[in-house]
């Protein structure tokens, strides 16, 4: 797993920032060009943490061509658009999110919302 290049083939190309590389939906995107590849996550990791990653990327890569986009501040995992994030992994366990247009049933969590969508 962990594998930063992996592109969306049948969604089409991602736009990459000329300067650091980064991949987005959109071309232009603004956003900070960190050099934060998914490496440095992954060295902060014990054996706990790197096998929550590892099972959460499974998860991730069940559902289809995704690329890994990390940062300073999470690891983000894109479609054509960011659908989930990792924001905080340890030996204690792992923070996420998931950003979908449709509800996900989970068990094992120890909170969820749906957030509603609103049209202008």
């Amino acid at each position: 797993m962990g594998s930063e290049s992996t592109l969306m083939s049948s969604l089409g190309e991602l736009w990459a920032c000329p300067k650091c590389g980064a991949k987005f939906a959109t071309k232009d995107q603004w956003h900070s060009c960190g050099q934060v590849t998914l490496g440095y996550w992954i060295d902060k990791l014990g054996p706990r943490g790197t096998a929550l990653y590892n099972q959460f990327e499974q998860m991730i890569a069940a559902c289809g061509e995704y690329h890994v986009a990390a940062a300073k501040t999470r690891i983000a995992f894109m479609g054509r658009v960011r659908f989930a994030t990792i924001t905080s992994i340890s030996e204690r366990g792992m923070t996420w999110s998931f950003a979908l247009p449709y509800a996900l049933e989970l068990t094992g969590s120890r909170r969820w919302w749906q957030a509603g969508m609103f049209t202008g």
